[in-house]
């Protein structure tokens, strides 16, 4: 899913660039899992926290498409948990890259392929959240 075309030249750079965009996605989706869930143990509509959110600095569309999705527990995916896993995975193994985080997310993200997700939309890792 792109908008643009970003050249690069040779095809390793353009691998490289998809492995740091899909880490990015990797993060957002997660907090926006995480999130989600927290409004929603803390007795706060979880729709109401993406409405808070709205027009505001830090809201994005694609908050608003994945926290719908979660909110309604779409997960037809666009791109699959297990998809996403394995570039999370790639890129904790990129040498004098501090992986705590990528590690988080890869686990969180095992975590829901492992209980039956990994085909579904990343948006999914919401599940490992449920535990």
């Amino acid at each position: 899913m792109s908008v643009k075309t970003v050249r690069l030249g040779a095809p390793p750079k353009a691998s490289a660039l998809k492995i740091a965009a899909n880490a990015w996605i990797a993060t957002v989706t997660a907090g926006i899992g995480q999130s989600l869930t927290l409004a929603d143990k803390l007795g706060v509509d979880p729709a109401d926290l993406l409405a808070a959110i709205e027009g505001s600095a830090v809201d994005t569309p694609y908050l608003q498409m994945k926290g719908k999705a979660v909110i309604d527990r779409d997960f037809t995916p666009s791109f699959e948990v297990t998809g996403l896993l394995k570039d999370v995975r790639l890129a904790a193994q990129v040498p004098g890259v501090d992986s705590t985080l990528l590690d988080a997310l890869a686990s969180l993200y095992s975590g829901a392929a492992d209980a039956g997700h990994g085909d579904e939309d990343v948006s999914a890792v919401w599940h490992a959240f449920q535990r």
